[in-house]
């Protein structure tokens, strides 16, 4: 039981004391209880900021007076104190407390929703391979990568889903065919935030790849300019050199040399060049 004081004074010293004894039942007992039916979970995770909450106040030994949801009386519905209610929340962990009153004796049955709003979709990073990247020699690689999301539920890669360490990292074996193949790192989140990561693969056999190089510009070279004039041999043994790719661009080939015009963007840039046959 939990018993309030009230004393209130008038100017000339008179004096009047008045108790209120509120009884607090979480659980069991005699007392109202609230069953919350929508979110099915708790803790309940969601991308948006509003809630309707339903569920119903079963009666203990006495009629249930009120329920008030966060401080706001809520209306309940015959026969079998039904409710509904909607909220708007804020991004990250929102505590809703709901509380049911007994007529008479005033038995109070509370129950507390913790639901976490995340409108942020995760961040995937592969660090083992790059897009566009040419695999010699084994079929067998093992990409490796890292999600950043602290609500993060689940990673699948080509539709297969991946262990996650303690620090969101993954690693996982991948048997590629012969010629181009596309990885695809899907990541959702407890609010089923989605975030897609793919790169291109190319498998191509041990000593069968054609064989590209830069001469211009130069490793390490500075520019002010947006773009940059990339040029460069290529060489196929087989003589069957289709085409050389430089950052998703398409080059121009006369004979062995090639050349390509790439947009480049502030900063440290990496600059790839594919030959494919």
């Amino acid at each position: 039981d939990n018993t309030l004081t009230f004393q209130v004074w008038d100017r000339t010293g008179n004096t009047a004391t008045y108790q209120y004894v509120i009884n607090v039942q979480q659980g069991g007992g005699s007392g109202p209880q609230i069953t919350i039916d929508d979110p099915p979970s708790n803790p309940h995770y969601q991308n948006h900021y509003d809630i309707v909450i339903v569920g119903r106040v079963q009666e203990g030994q006495h009629p249930v007076e009120r329920l008030l949801i966060d401080g706001d009386e809520v209306d309940l519905m015959p026969p079998d104190n039904e409710f509904d209610y909607l909220l708007f929340l804020w991004e990250g962990e929102n505590e809703i407390v709901l509380q049911a009153f007994e007529e008479q004796t005033g038995l109070l049955s509370e129950e507390r929703l913790h639901v976490f709003v995340d409108t942020m979709e995760p961040m995937v990073e592969i660090f083992s391979h790059y897009d566009g990247q040419v695999i010699e020699g084994s079929p067998t690689i093992t990409l490796q990568g890292f999600v950043d999301d602290e609500n993060i539920d689940r990673v699948l890669v080509n539709g297969q889903e991946v262990t996650l360490d303690q620090g969101n990292e993954f690693s996982h074996d991948i048997t590629l065919n012969p010629g181009e193949n596309t990885i695809a790192v899907i990541a959702f989140d407890k609010a089923e935030n989605m975030a897609e990561h793919f790169l291109s693969l190319t498998l191509e056999s041990a000593g069968e790849a054609p064989e590209v190089a830069f001469t211009s510009p130069q490793d390490g070279s500075f520019t002010s300019s947006a773009t940059v004039l990339c040029e460069g041999t290529a060489t196929d043994v087989d003589g069957d050199l289709q085409s050389v790719i430089v950052n998703g661009v398409t080059a121009t080939i006369n004979g062995d040399q090639w050349s390509a015009e790439v947009t480049i963007s502030e900063g440290s840039q990496q600059i790839t060049a594919l030959a494919r046959h």
